[in-house]
């Protein structure tokens, strides 16, 4: 678990291998990852945009942007959390 807070958005992130759609063998690894944002401002906030650097154990680099997160924008008062899963394929 990995957790960074940035001007009162606290933004934690869980990986976890996915054996059943992975194949060791021919060297195919699957991870989700669970996302949890909370806005631990007095403030209200919106997620407008996400920039995720994502390293495997090889150290190679993935780099995902874009708008919002799984094609939303979520809007959080202080206090609020929106958590999601995603995930990618090395």
């Amino acid at each position: 678990m990995i957790t960074e807070i940035t001007e009162g958005v606290k933004v934690t992130v869980v990986t976890e291998f996915q054996p059943e759609y992975s194949s060791p063998a021919q060297a195919h690894y699957v991870f989700t990852y669970r996302i949890s944002i909370e806005n631990c401002s007095e403030y209200t906030v919106q997620l407008l945009r996400r920039h995720w650097f994502i390293y495997d154990a090889n150290s190679t680099l993935r780099e995902v942007e874009g708008e919002g997160v799984v094609g939303q924008q979520p809007v959080l008062e202080p206090g609020e959390i929106h958590e999601y899963i995603s995930g990618c394929n090395t």
